[in-house]
C-alpha cells in the first residue's frame, strides 16, 4: 500500500467513526421510551420507532434490548 494509499484509508475510517459518532448521538438524543416484553422477547419504543435485538438502526446492530436498557454495536 502506498502512503497515498494509507493516507485515503486512514480518512476514511476517521470520516466513517466521526458518522457513527454523529448517528450514535443522534440515537442518544431518541431516547428510549419504554420497553416491553413477553415470552418472544423484548422490544423497545426508541422515539417513534420500535426496534427489537438483531435490527439495524442508524448504522448499529441492536444486540440487546431488556428492562435496563437498549444494547448496540456499530453494524460492520
Amino acid at each position: 500500500m502506498t502512503a497515498t494509499e494509507t493516507q485515503a484509508a486512514t480518512e476514511t475510517e476517521t470520516q466513517r467513526k466521526a458518522e457513527l459518532q454523529k448517528a450514535l448521538a443522534d440515537l442518544r438524543s431518541k431516547r428510549v421510551r419504554f420497553v416491553i416484553g413477553n415470552k418472544h422477547g423484548a422490544a423497545a419504543m426508541l422515539g417513534n420507532q420500535w426496534i427489537r435485538a438483531g435490527e439495524i438502526v442508524s448504522g448499529f446492530r441492536v444486540i440487546k434490548v431488556d428492562q435496563s436498557g437498549v444494547e448496540l454495536q456499530p453494524a460492520e
